[in-house]
């Protein structure tokens, strides 16, 4: 899943989050996603998704949108990532 990515769509985009991406990731599995949380920074929620950013953006998850106070939300990965 290397050519995967994380990313964080958040609004307004001058505000700038801290992802720390879960290393050697697999589909199907279960994973923590921490951050860097700052509040007179950052938007109070923001959307997760997970991408395939080598062929242009393919959106391959939604996983909603994530309050960021905690710094850290659990996640899994699709069963299935089919190329494009």
């Amino acid at each position: 899943m290397r050519f995967l990515s994380l990313l964080a769509a958040a609004l307004p985009l001058a505000s700038a989050v801290i992802i720390q991406p879960p290393l050697n990731a697999h589909v199907g599995e279960t994973v923590t996603v921490t951050w860097v949380n700052q509040p007179e920074r950052d938007p109070p929620a923001w959307n997760l998704f997970l991408m395939n950013i080598s062929t242009s953006f393919d959106l391959k998850a939604n996983f909603g949108v994530v309050d960021p106070a905690p710094e850290a939300t659990t996640i899994t990965f699709p069963a299935r990532l089919l190329p494009r």
